[in-house]
């Protein structure tokens, strides 16, 4: 999942600190700064993401309790997560689910009749 990161609160580095923290949960991330929508959250954040990042955006939903979900027009499976005046911390990663483990996907076989 590829999170950009954006602070919109006066704690100056707090978008830097929390995108170290998910990083190292494995998330991938790609931008770290102010939001650039220039929107003040006054909540404990919001996950903006498009037709293509509902997925991406329940998991990280998952690591930040209390997180809304707004859905944008973007293309991709990218999402921002946009921190709010509330933030205090991302979830104890021993309260995330763990992800449904992947399944091989099943090879389709013909049978042939018996001559």
């Amino acid at each position: 999942v590829t999170v950009n990161v954006y602070n919109t609160t006066y704690k100056t580095g707090l978008a830097k600190v929390v995108a170290d923290q998910l990083k190292g949960r494995g998330f991938r991330i790609k931008d770290v700064s102010n939001d650039p929508l220039r929107t003040l959250q006054m909540g404990t954040a919001i996950i903006r993401y498009g037709d293509e990042g509902d997925l991406a955006a329940a998991l990280l939903q998952e690591h930040v309790p209390g997180a809304q979900l707004v859905k944008d027009g973007r293309a991709g499976r990218g999402v921002d997560l946009v921190l709010g005046n509330a933030y205090t911390a991302l979830t104890d990663p021993a309260n995330v689910p763990p992800l449904p483990p992947r399944t091989k996907p099943v090879t389709p076989t013909v049978a042939r009749p018996c001559q």
